[in-house]
C-alpha cells in the first residue's frame, strides 16, 4: 500500500531537476516502476545550455514582439511632429552648442602646436609676446567652450522635458483605451 501511494505521488510530480548554484540543468532523473517493490532510476541527457549569441537573438525577438504588441516602434519624424517651432529652435541651438563644444579640443591642439612652434622660432621674434598672445587664445577658447557647453547643457534637457510633457498624456490615453 505504501509503494502504490508513493507511485501515485511520484507520478503526479514532474521529473526532478538537479541544479547547481547557477541554475543550469545538470541532469534529469525519471523514476520507472517495474514492480511494487523496486524502482528503476534512469538518467536522461542534460539539457543544452543557451549560448550568448542565442540569448541575444532570443531577447531581440522578444523585444520586437513586445513592440508589435504596442503598435511598433515610432519614427523620429513622428516624435518631432509634436515639437513646436520654438522647441525646434532650442534643439537647433543645442546642436550648435554641441558642435562648438566639440570644436574646442581640435582648436586647443592647434594652439598647443603654435606654442611649440613659438619656442623654436628664430631670435628676431619676441618670445614672451608670442607666448602671451597664445595664452590669450587659450583663455578665449576655454571661455568659448564653457559657453557652448552651457548652451548645450541647457537646450537638450529643456527640449526633452518639453516633449515629455506632451508624450505623457498621449501615452496615458493610449494605455487607457487599449
Amino acid at each position: 500500500a505504501l509503494v502504490s501511494t508513493l507511485r501515485h505521488i511520484l507520478l503526479a510530480i514532474p521529473p526532478w531537476v538537479a541544479m547547481d548554484d547557477s541554475n543550469v540543468v545538470e541532469s534529469v532523473q525519471v523514476l520507472e516502476f517495474k514492480d511494487e517493490d523496486d524502482a528503476l532510476v534512469v538518467d536522461a541527457e542534460p539539457e543544452k545550455e543557451e549560448t550568448e549569441k542565442e540569448r541575444k537573438k532570443r531577447e531581440k525577438k522578444e523585444q520586437k514582439a513586445t513592440l508589435k504588441e504596442f503598435g511598433g516602434a515610432v519614427s523620429i519624424p513622428k516624435l518631432m511632429s509634436l515639437a513646436s517651432a520654438s522647441e525646434m529652435f532650442v534643439l537647433v541651438m543645442g546642436v550648435v552648442g554641441a558642435l562648438l563644444h566639440g570644436l574646442g579640443q581640435p582648436l586647443l591642439c592647434l594652439m598647443f602646436g603654435n606654442l611649440i612652434d613659438s619656442m623654436t622660432a628664430p631670435g628676431g621674434v619676441d618670445f614672451f609676446a608670442e607666448v602671451a598672445n597664445i595664452a590669450v587664445k587659450f583663455m578665449l577658447i576655454g571661455v568659448g567652450v564653457a559657453f557652448a557647453g552651457t548652451i548645450q547643457g541647457f537646450c537638450f534637457p529643456w527640449f526633452v522635458d518639453q516633449l515629455m510633457h506632451k508624450f505623457r498624456p498621449l501615452y496615458f490615453e493610449a494605455v487607457l483605451h487599449r
